[in-house]
């Protein structure tokens, strides 16, 4: 972490899972680890509370995201596609009220004045257009409702921002989004799609804005590579694939602009909050995800509205069906630095400015 710290990192993100606080509506007294919110105790989740403290300290940002519904709270008939993806099952939306309490405690306890560090920005859910992400109850063969599906999410968002707020009136709010942009390609609901449907962004987004009113609420996007175990990205990614990738990034702000052109916030403060690179285990892949990865702060740097760009991960993970997308090693020797940790460690060193920041 001294080591991420010293590196000119501005901001990270840390996953805050409801269900990973619950403890079944306990009542007070809590007891000592427990945090008392609105006559509920919620269990303090000491690796998330180290993470925002530590990070706080050192003047880097911190963004939440937050999902994980607890089993009691799910909608019916929720069918995740493996029974680990159950915690991304909507809330019921009588639940909702719980939902609150979670928000509400977090943007207390991390509002920068109790001393436990400060979330400076919440993202609310993950990847909320894919169903295997935000389960209203449809998939796997059970064709879904588009207007249900973002009627839930506006709900749920509604839910968070207006108990976040009630503590932290400056807080920042997102909506974390695939790269599953154009409606052409996208809106997926009938036939065999309707095992992991998706709702395209421009499908989504105008009658999400439409629901939520005058709430003030912001991208967090994950422009993934059109085929992710390759570390190439184009410009023509949207004419081939319907999605925004590095290469072809300008249309995200470009489409938020011409289609909010009254909310500023929208098209001015995108966050890239997850985006990773394949390298397939050999000397050439680890090579051409570190180029991969400085072509993209070259595409990040020339596109206006975007302020944060969040790499996905650190070190490879087992558990992403074969994606070798960190920056140290898994396998092998475990934590070993590729090429890409020196391209992103070094990028932006004065002396050492490369990848369009000498520019």
């Amino acid at each position: 972490r001294d080591e991420i710290a010293n590196d000119g990192t501005g901001s990270i993100a840390v996953n805050t899972v409801w269900i990973e606080w619950d403890l079944g509506t306990k009542l007070p007294p809590c007891a000592v680890g427990e945090e008392e919110y609105l006559g509920e105790c919620f269990k303090i989740n000491f690796i998330n509370d180290d993470e925002i403290k530590f990070y706080s300290s050192k003047n880097i940002e911190v963004y939440a995201v937050v999902y994980g519904t607890p089993e009691r709270f799910r909608v019916p008939n929720c069918s995740p596609v493996t029974p680990g993806m159950a915690i991304f099952c909507a809330p019921k939306k009588e639940n909702l009220d719980a939902f609150a309490r979670f928000t509400g405690m977090l943007a207390r306890r991390y509002d920068g004045t109790h001393g436990n560090g400060k979330i400076s920005g919440f993202v609310i859910g993950n990847e909320v257009n894919r169903n295997e992400w935000y389960d209203i109850g449809c998939g796997t063969g059970t064709p879904c409702d588009f207007i249900r599906w973002v009627d839930s999410y506006a709900d749920f968002f509604k839910t968070a921002y207006d108990s976040i707020i009630l503590f932290q009136s400056s807080a920042k709010l997102f909506i974390s989004f695939d790269h599953a942009f154009s409606s052409v390609y996208w809106d997926r609901s009938q036939g065999d799609d309707s095992v992991e449907p998706s709702i395209s962004i421009q499908t989504f987004l105008p009658e999400f804005a439409r629901l939520v009113g005058n709430r003030k609420w912001s991208v967090a996007y994950h422009p993934y590579n059109a085929n992710p175990f390759s570390p190439v990205f184009s410009a023509y990614d949207n004419a081939n694939f319907g999605k925004i990738t590095m290469g072809n990034i300008g249309m995200l702000p470009g489409w938020l602009q011409k289609t909010f052109p009254d909310k500023p916030e929208v098209y001015q403060d995108i966050k890239f909050t997850e985006s990773g690179y394949h390298s397939d285990g050999t000397s050439a892949g680890e090579n051409a995800q570190a180029e991969a990865l400085c072509n993209s702060f070259r595409n990040v740097l020339g596109t206006p509205g975007i302020t944060t760009y969040i790499y996905h991960r650190m070190v490879d993970n087992i558990g992403e069906g074969g994606l070798l997308l960190g920056l140290r090693k898994l396998y092998g020797v475990y934590g070993e630095a590729k090429p890409s940790w020196n391209t992103w460690k070094l990028m932006n060193r004065p002396g050492n400015l490369d990848c369009g920041f000498e520019l």
